[in-house]
């Protein structure tokens, strides 16, 4: 055990002190919270598009109602143009377009043809379109003589507010929120687990090809030699993982006392808030609401599946990375760990739409899915006690098991060079007997 203690202490502090670590450890956050912002001020950093629509309306009842309804779209029109004229026109300016109207689009699903003499950017199209619905929809409902007022209540929509029974009491709940941080959680567990594992396997593979591990060996035996490099970047791992966390809080600290007057004062504006501006009130509420209630409980189980999902997965990488000598060499053997790294992540959608369905349940008891999806369903609803407590004992278990495998592969590859074992040779060396 001593052994294994020093082991974990140099390779520790060589990769913590390291440039790459550093920068990784502190930039990350700082990238993503850059990315964050520009793509905030980019999607609210629209410059004005103004478009130029004529409607040849031989009807005379579009023009109207589409006149000053968008103050980005102008129409003009009338009885229409030669086909001249009307080339001549759209080619006049880029942002013009030419629409015929027929009155049959207030009885049929209209299919509307506008010409331009440039490609609409996909914002204007949709601009286009909401104006035409809007008029067409007010014409029908003029024709079944339904009142403006009864028209704007058959306009309005249901929104649903989600509350939360607590011993409190109820509390304000955002599922989409919930389903969000689940998704990032079993996104981030599924890149750690994949990344430091392959941190693993080059480590090994580095000494064995450099020789190395023929003095280390000298000194300590292979299971030792295994256990320290797994520990110690699990360890660097966990020192990375645990700065974004504390500096996740303390943002989130900072930002708590703004994120409670937004949803204040959404909720206030819900009340006096005109029907077509609700829906953003409400997603920003369920937004304020959603962060202020995360559970603090996500970060202790978060560190428990990093933890036991890296240990897994890392002990595998550690023995592909000792029976090969190239990373090239390893690809037939890395398959059977990937595999079952990697699907979880195609039923990431299935679990959050359904997280007490029973594939999501059947996928967090299973230890090689658990550390993802039980995450996800941490987050997104309340997992019974039993069915987390099986996954904490099986994924234990299976880790032991993982260990005790990848051990008995380990101190037969480190000793083997220039020679790329099979699948049917790896899986033999489980069963050769210690010292044999």
């Amino acid at each position: 055990m001593n052994k294994i203690k020093i082991i974990i202490q140099k390779e520790y502090l060589f990769r913590v002190k390291s440039r790459t670590f550093l920068l990784s450890t502190f930039l990350t956050p700082l990238g993503i919270i850059i990315i964050m912002g520009i793509s905030i001020l980019a999607s609210t950093w629209n410059q004005a598009e103004k478009f130029e629509i004529y409607l040849e309306d031989t009807s005379g009842v579009f023009l109207e109602p589409l006149q000053g309804l968008r103050g980005d779209l102008s129409f003009t029109g009338g009885k229409g143009l030669s086909e001249a004229e009307k080339n001549n026109w759209l080619k006049a300016e880029k942002q013009r377009g030419y629409i015929i109207c027929d009155t049959a689009w207030i009885s049929n699903k209209p299919m509307v043809e506008l010409v331009s003499a440039n490609n609409l950017g996909l914002h204007m199209k949709e601009t286009i379109e909401d104006s035409l619905t809007r008029v067409i929809r007010n014409l029908r409902m003029e024709r079944a003589g339904i009142a403006p007022e009864q028209a704007q209540l058959l306009k309005g929509e249901a929104h649903l507010k989600t509350l939360k029974l607590t011993e409190a009491g109820t509390q304000r709940s955002s599922t989409g929120v919930a389903a969000m941080i689940g998704y990032a959680m079993g996104i981030l567990i599924y890149i750690f687990m994949f990344t430091y594992g392959m941190i693993v396997m080059r480590g090994v593979m580095e000494e064995k090809t450099n020789r190395i591990v023929e003095v280390i060996i000298s000194s300590v035996n292979p299971f030792e030699l295994m256990m320290g490099k797994i520990i110690s970047i699990g360890g660097v791992g966990l020192t990375q993982v645990l700065i974004w966390i504390i500096t996740l809080t303390a943002l989130f600290a900072i930002a708590s006392p703004m994120l409670s007057e937004l949803n204040t004062t959404t909720s206030q504006t819900m009340a006096v808030t005109a029907m077509a501006d609700s829906k953003s009130n409400v997603m920003a509420e369920e937004i304020a609401a959603g962060i202020q209630q995360f559970n603090p409980w996500l970060i202790v189980w978060f560190i428990f599946y990093f933890l036991g999902g890296y240990l897994l997965y890392g002990s595998l990488f550690a023995a592909v990375g000792s029976a090969v000598d190239q990373e090239s060499d390893s690809q037939q053997l890395m398959w059977p760990i990937t595999f079952p790294l990697v699907i979880p992540m195609l039923f990431l959608g299935n679990v959050i739409q359904q997280p007490d369905g029973p594939l999501a349940i059947a996928l967090s008891l299973i230890p090689f899915s658990s550390p993802t999806i039980m995450l996800v369903r941490l987050a997104s609803v309340e997992v019974p006690w039993y069915e987390l407590l099986l996954s904490v004992v099986l994924l234990l278990g299976t880790v032991a098991g993982m260990i005790w495998v990848a051990a008995r592969i380990y101190r037969i590859g480190i000793f083997l060079y220039g020679k790329k074992p099979s699948m049917k040779e790896v899986a033999r060396w489980i069963f050769i007997p210690p010292h044999s």
